[in-house]
């Protein structure tokens, strides 16, 4: 009897202390917490202040900030600055949301922050430029809080003005697709109405054009980028890019079989090199996945890119380190191509192909050739696909200045550019006294010419003039009975018929 009645106490104790136990774990749970949340709130805070102060005490990113905010114009080099400020802030912003969601702040604390944030969003006149083409990149939860506490829903107005602008209307023979950002080059899917568009601006994307319907959407990155990072072929490429900081150049895309073909991007922004793509085309529209990438030498800038079969690249560097661009247009040695194979540790310079600024790249069909074009030169130039390249021949001085340079389906190099001679605008200035911004500035006339590539002779299928509205001319691409025209520096891609 005395036995059982120890064992009851015995039995009650031990429960009692498992009791305490579990009661000195929740307290030393809820201290954790609390030690968790004071230390999360402590380096939020930390992150603002940082921020905040990286701003305050630097005068330039202090000017910078207040123009933007007040919808002032900035120059290209002060948009990409804004645009990196405008993305580490809202990470932040995010971070923030995300600590919220999971119980790091009371209702009441956050409250205050969301104040802060409709203020902010509402007066910030470039939230809608640097927030509506990427808030795909953000999680939903964070964009639907924050899309919340907007006045009015400033993506949906900002897209319905730009389809209703009557701006968008045909210019004479030409006619427009409004919307992608600096579409400064063009490619299309073989057999189909797809056309996939670079977006050489901050913020833009890789667009996809539906050239029957002239529609346009987002390609790439979209809600959630895909990546299947082919290492056996990319091994040295250290991961996808970036989606906040990619910007797209050159582009070139090379058929494969079964509903597949390879996408090569000239990618800028958060680094630089030669991005590839996965395009499948078995879906109702086509789905671009990461594959890999080739990075470029020194953190130089490519231009453009063109394929061989067998996986290797050859890519054009206007510029070396160092260099402006008014040195190739006083016709210096300024850049060069470059040649890249599966295998390599990284691309490396063809001698013999030191160009003033190479910019369009192509392959010949049969692979034995390269055809670049020289902005500097003011040609196109054939070179033998070998190392070192041998000049082969090329064009006489062309009237405009060629960029992008792409095969057509007769196997013609089709190039386009701005004219060199124009009263209004004034001749372009071939010296180091050479402006890119006031070259850009003002509209000019551009021609559209196709290059038999053995004889190196050429002829115009489309030319335009002056446009207000569409200037900046990259390249041209048939599609059918139409061609497409690129620029470097506007909201639209332009179609003409042919003839």
């Amino acid at each position: 009897m005395k036995s059982k009645q120890m064992n009851r106490w015995l039995t009650l104790g031990a429960n009692i202390g498992v009791l305490i136990g579990i009661m000195l774990l929740v307290v030393e749970l809820d201290q954790n917490r609390e030690m968790i949340r004071a230390q999360t709130r402590n380096d939020i805070s930390r992150q603002i202040s940082d921020h905040l102060g990286m701003v305050a005490n630097n005068s330039q990113l202090s000017s910078l900030k207040r123009r933007a905010d007040a919808g002032e114009e900035l120059s290209a080099d002060e948009e990409q600055q804004q645009f990196l400020l405008f993305t580490a802030n809202k990470r932040l912003w995010e971070n923030i949301h995300y600590q919220y969601r999971h119980g790091m702040f009371e209702e009441e604390e956050f409250e205050a922050e969301r104040t802060a944030w409709r203020y902010l969003i509402n007066e910030d006149k470039s939230f809608v430029r640097n927030w509506c083409p990427t808030r795909k990149n953000y999680s939903p939860e964070f964009v639907a809080e924050l899309e919340s506490l907007l006045n009015e829903d400033v993506c949906a107005v900002a897209q319905a003005t730009r389809t209703a602008d009557d701006d968008c209307e045909s210019v004479g023979e030409f006619g427009f697709v409004c919307g992608p950002q600096n579409a400064e080059d063009l490619v299309r899917i073989p057999d189909t109405k797809w056309i996939i568009a670079s977006g050489m601006a901050p913020g833009a994307a890789i667009y996809l054009i539906d050239s029957q319907q002239k529609s346009w959407v987002e390609l790439y990155p979209g809600a959630s980028p895909q990546v299947e990072h082919d290492k056996q072929t990319y091994g040295a490429c250290p991961g996808s890019p970036d989606p906040d900081t990619l910007v797209t150049h050159g582009l070139n895309l090379r058929p494969g079989v079964n509903g597949h073909s390879t996408l090569y991007v000239v990618g800028h922004g958060g680094r630089e090199a030669i991005e590839v793509f996965d395009v499948n085309i078995d879906g109702a529209t086509p789905v671009l996945t990461w594959t890999g990438c080739v990075i470029t030498p020194d953190g130089m800038e490519a231009n453009s890119v063109a394929s061989f079969s067998d996986g290797s690249l050859v890519a054009t560097i206007p510029l070396h380190t160092g260099i402006p661009i008014s040195a190739a247009l006083a016709g210096e040695i300024t850049g060069a191509v470059y040649e890249w194979s599966p295998g390599d540790s990284g691309f490396a310079a063809i001698p013999g192909t030191e160009l003033p600024y190479a910019n369009g790249i192509e392959v010949s069909a049969d692979e034995r050739e390269i055809y670049v074009a020289s902005s500097g030169l003011l040609t196109v130039i054939a070179y033998s696909n070998s190392n070192p390249a041998r000049k082969l021949r090329s064009t006489d001085e062309l009237a405009f200045i060629p960029d992008n340079l792409h095969a057509d389906d007769d196997g013609n190099l089709i190039t386009a550019g701005l004219n060199v001679i124009d009263p209004d605008c004034g001749d372009v200035v071939r010296s180091h006294e050479f402006s890119l911004e006031e070259y850009a500035a003002c509209p000019r006339p551009f021609t559209v010419l196709a290059i038999d590539p053995k004889s190196m002779q050429g002829k115009i299928p489309v030319s335009g003039p002056a446009i207000e509205q569409f200037s900046n001319i990259t390249m041209a691409l048939p599609v059918g009975h139409e061609i497409w025209i690129g620029t470097f520096a506007g909201d639209r891609i332009a179609y003409h018929s042919l003839p």
